[in-house]
């Protein structure tokens, strides 16, 4: 799973700013083509860097947290959807 306990902590220099402000891009943009070479470079990071720095505030790669959100979102639109069926 996610390290959820250093996302939702303050984070401690620009570079963990940068990434935690790119998960609420992701969050916001899910549905849209997202690559991590286009993400990191928002950031001002290499790709390597990029992937690397993310995976050691998250424990899992950026591609994983995009499946990981798009999969949450589709969830939550079925439970809506089969609660208007009722």
């Amino acid at each position: 799973g996610f390290n959820t306990d250093k996302a939702l902590a303050i984070p401690q220099n620009t570079e963990e700013a940068s990434i935690h402000s790119i998960t609420e891009y992701i969050d916001a943009h899910a549905q849209e083509p997202l690559k991590v070479e286009d993400l990191a470079r928002m950031c001002n990071m290499s790709y390597s860097y990029f992937a690397k720095s993310f995976r050691e505030l998250y424990g899992q790669s950026c591609k994983k947290y995009i499946e990981f959100i798009r999969l949450y979102e589709l969830r939550l639109l079925k439970h809506h959807l089969q609660k208007c069926d009722r």
